[in-house]
C-alpha cells in the first residue's frame, strides 16, 4: 500500500472520529433573580435565595446532566429553539431550564402542584 493511500485513509478516519466526537460542555450557573409561590403559606409570593448548580449539556444529542435541578438525559426531553441559540430542557416532574447559547443568560421555573414551591428564576452560566 503506498504512502499516500495510507495518509488518505488516515485522514478520512479522522474526519469521522472528529465528526462524531461530543458537544458536551460544562457550564457553571448561577441565578440572578428568583421568585415564586410559598405553599406551605397559601401561595403566598415570594422570594427564595439564589442558587448556584452545574449543567453538563451536550448540543449534538441534545441532552443535559444536572444532579441539582433533577435534568438527567434518562428523564428530560431536550430542544432547541427555531433560531438554534436557545437550548431547553424539561423533566417530567416540572423543572425547565432554557440556556440561551449566545449570550449565557438562562430562565428556569418549576412548576409544582402538590404542596412544594413553585418558582421561577433568571440567572447566567459561564463555561467551566
Amino acid at each position: 500500500m503506498s504512502v499516500s493511500r495510507v495518509l488518505t485513509i488516515l485522514t478520512v478516519c479522522c474526519f469521522f472520529v472528529k465528526s462524531g466526537a461530543s458537544a458536551e460542555t460544562l457550564y457553571a450557573c448561577m441565578d440572578d433573580r428568583q421568585a415564586g409561590l410559598k405553599a406551605s403559606e397559601n401561595y403566598r409570593t415570594t422570594t427564595f435565595c439564589e442558587e448556584r448548580f452545574t449543567a453538563k449539556i451536550d448540543t449534538n444529542k441534545p441532552s443535559i446532566w444536572s444532579e441539582k435541578l433533577a435534568l438527567f438525559s434518562s428523564n428530560s426531553t431536550c430542544i432547541f429553539s427555531s433560531r438554534k441559540d436557545e437550548f431547553t430542557c424539561t423533566n417530567g416532574w416540572g423543572m425547565t431550564l432554557t440556556l440561551n447559547l449566545k449570550t449565557m443568560n438562562f430562565a428556569r421555573s418549576y412548576n409544582a402542584t402538590e404542596g412544594d414551591d413553585p418558582f421561577i428564576a433568571f440567572g447566567s452560566c459561564e463555561r467551566f
